[in-house]
């Protein structure tokens, strides 16, 4: 009958998760395109492409066909896929989406439930169940997870990474506590992680390694983790399908523009530089940011007075935790900044809010779990101003979200100038600068300059030598022409040169010379004289190959730990019956 009421209680829960998840999406789901900063400079694009190349029979768009104004694009070798996975589940449901909008304000409003529902399977886990849902709902309102992340930027992969980052927390509980089944949960939520925001995982992977040793037991301490690094290394097997090819290829792309001028970390502290002072939306950031930190510890001061040891032992981890997030957002934390230099690659050190925010709700949770009747003064105070901190901090979210889902408003409160042509940014669908081909020069990766070398020729010119040229396929990584030509024939093809690009003349083994266009960087292809066949395909490199080896060995490991442990369990359950009746025949 207890256990009956529990599962009522938790279900009861999840639905008022998820209800008002629901109500938190509405503006996106029920409105039109909205200004946030990356939705259709980005994800709109990345998005409506992926979808498109999926849907055809594509299973892992790595290049782009369509971006650029048709020129290609590789984003997907090194951008995170998980998240446009999930949009494009919601595609068939919407086979006429001008935009692919309806498809990834969906997405965007599953991550939001489903991250305040890892959250609450997280969070009753250390404490009761009511300040669990209390401080998941808070999880998803809060400002900078749905008013930054979700309406403001709408740091789609960001968004994402909110769902799994409880996930591994809660195995990290259950690891600390001797579950083996939890190296599972581990193993697939952090690569879930990793395949989602490697900017998350570059700050958030040090936690869950700390958390398990405040937890864990003395006795338990080592073997818990050898357990989690083992989950770790196997999640980063399972990823590598992605990892690897993203984090060695990089010489082919721009990745350096992510680091310099205004991305640059030294640029984007709170509270500093020129681009704090006239930025509003830097500074509405610095101002929920000072607000969450305030709250982070308000709840610890209850918490703190909680009578159970090992509750004030973790409250007091994740204070630790919170201020030191904090920390990393103001120029203070600069000469961390030079010493642990590959964490320069944020770009952005308030992306450490999403640290914040995650030590804040679980402080949250644990400060409501130490309230005890009758409540003195001094609780009465730091419930107020609690209270009064979640109140301006929802307050303010919702007014910002009002105005970005509002043109109008958005013009007039903020530094953008005018409504983005949504049908124009799409049809030319200019990629971000980091993923622009080393071989094209930045002035053609500009939107007139790429969109009249796109319109200069339609798939196929021939740029030296006599003869016709046709197309007969034209897919994703795949191209066949047919040339009947007097002479040998150098051609440009409608897409950016990348290594793996190759050529055969059908029948034969020899491989055709492909080279980049100068300074265009398109694909060239020579084709001797006479009539041919010729196939062109962005073949998988050395790195893509190596990637899908490791990613088959891990899931392999994994799928062998699954059995193992089930058969350990079964084993045991089956000694303790035998033991149980043994007990009774002793007994009779």
């Amino acid at each position: 009958m207890l256990l009956n009421q529990k599962k009522q209680i938790i279900g009861i829960h999840i639905l008022g998760i998820v209800l008002i998840g629901f109500i938190l999406s509405v503006p996106a789901i029920f409105g039109e395109v909205y200004e946030a900063h990356d939705l259709v400079a980005f994800h709109l694009k990345w998005s409506k492409n992926f979808t498109e190349q999926f849907w055809t029979g594509e299973i892992y768009p790595r290049w782009l066909q369509n971006m650029n104004s048709g020129l290609g694009s590789p984003a997907f070798f090194f951008y995170a896929p998980i998240p446009y996975y999930f949009s494009s589940l919601f595609h068939p449901f919407f086979p006429n989406d001008q935009y692919g909008w309806h498809q990834l304000s969906l997405s965007a409003a599953l991550a939001l439930i489903a991250s305040g529902i890892t959250a609450y399977i997280w969070l009753k886990d250390i404490t009761k169940k009511t300040p669990a849902f209390m401080a998941a709902i808070l999880y998803m309102a809060l400002p900078y997870h749905l008013t930054i992340d979700f309406y403001t930027r709408f740091a789609y992969a960001e968004h994402w990474s909110f769902v799994w980052l409880p996930l591994l927390l809660y195995f990290t509980r259950k690891i600390s506590q001797g579950s083996k089944f939890a190296l599972v949960g581990f193993t697939i939520s952090y690569a879930l992680l990793i395949m989602t925001h490697l900017i998350t995982v570059l700050i958030f992977s040090v936690i869950p390694i700390f958390y398990l040793l405040i937890l864990a037991s003395r006795k338990k301490r080592k073997s818990a983790l050898v357990f989690l690094i083992i989950a770790m290394l196997l999640g980063i097997g399972l990823s590598a399908i992605y990892l690897l090819p993203a984090m060695t290829t990089q010489e082919y792309i721009s990745m350096k523009t992510i680091i310099t001028g205004r991305y640059f970390y030294q640029n984007n502290f709170l509270f500093w530089g020129n681009q704090f002072f006239n930025s509003k939306f830097a500074q509405y950031t610095g101002f929920q940011t000072v607000l969450l930190a305030g709250l982070a510890y308000a709840a610890y001061s209850l918490a703190r007075k909680h009578p159970l040891a090992i509750i004030r032992r973790e409250s007091t981890y994740w204070i630790v935790i919170a201020m030191s997030a904090f920390l990393m957002t103001l120029p203070l934390s600069k000469p961390i900044w030079e010493i642990f230099f590959i964490i320069q690659r944020i770009q952005h050190p308030w992306r450490f809010n999403t640290i914040v925010l995650v030590a804040t709700t679980a402080l949250i949770a644990l400060g409501i779990s130490a309230i005890q009747k009758p409540i003195n003064l001094a609780t009465k105070r730091i419930l107020i101003i609690s209270g009064s901190l979640v109140a301006i901090l929802l307050l303010s979210g919702a007014i910002v979200v009002h105005i970005y889902t509002n043109p109008e408003l958005l013009v007039k409160y903020t530094n953008i100038e005018q409504q983005i042509d949504v049908n124009q940014e799409l049809s030319i669908s200019l990629d971000a600068p980091e993923y622009r081909p080393r071989w094209v020069s930045p002035e053609t990766f500009e939107k007139p300059q790429i969109r009249e070398l796109a319109n200069s020729f339609d798939r196929a010119k021939i740029a030296a030598g006599k003869g016709n040229l046709s197309v007969e396929k034209w897919q994703p990584r795949n191209i066949i022409l047919h040339s009947n030509a007097t002479t040998n024939l150098w051609v440009n093809i409608h897409q950016f040169y990348y290594p793996g690009w190759t050529a055969k003349i059908n029948g034969e083994s020899r491989i055709l010379p492909v080279q980049p266009s100068t300074p265009e960087g398109l694909l060239t292809v020579w084709i001797p004289q006479g009539k041919h066949q010729v196939s062109l395909t962005l073949k998988a490199g050395l790195e893509e190959r190596i990637g899908q080896i490791i990613s088959a060995i891990s899931a392999l490991i994994v799928i062998f730990f699954i059995f193992w442990f089930h058969q350990g369990g079964l084993r045991k359950f089956r000694t303790q019956e035998n033991n149980s009746r043994t007990d009774q025949l002793t007994r009779l």
